[in-house]
């Protein structure tokens, strides 16, 4: 049996270029980063791996997004009818929100930066607050 021709991508535009080269950019300059990180973490007390961790994870799930927004920007996975290549569904879905939805996206947005602005706000507070409890340096004693 003979299999279909391959259908067109969608054409990359200089846009999607521009995102592209940003996109893979951030990835490089992270790499070298990421591998200090891991160091770190293979030589460091047990806090220090486990925070070490908790970044590396998020630094992995980040580059993932990336990559699968880089994946949908250069149409990897769609032919230029926009059907779905077999298989190949991208992780990101495309952007297409209806005239209809933008304002109530937009309040959404807003309300959701809000609430991070106050979460941020209140932990300038609580540090402010824990500050007076922090241990002072310890001197060394001196004997007579």
């Amino acid at each position: 049996m003979i299999a279909p021709p391959p259908r067109p991508r969608i054409p990359v535009t200089p846009m999607d270029e521009l995102l592209l080269g940003r996109i893979k950019d951030h990835i490089d300059s992270e790499r070298t980063l990421l591998a200090s990180y891991s160091e770190l973490a293979d030589e460091g007390p047990e806090d220090v791996r486990y925070l070490i961790g908790l970044i590396l994870e998020d630094e992995a799930r980040h580059h993932r997004l990336l990559r699968e927004m880089a994946g949908t920007i250069s149409g990897e996975a769609r032919t230029i009818s926009g059907e779905a290549r077999p298989g190949s569904e991208p992780s990101v879905p495309y952007l297409t929100p209806k005239r209809d939805q933008r304002e109530r996206l937009l309040e959404a947005t807003a309300r959701f930066l809000e609430a991070e602005r106050e979460d941020a706000r209140s932990l300038k507070a609580l540090e402010r607050e824990l500050r007076p409890m922090e241990k002072p340096p310890s001197t060394p004693c001196s004997s007579s």
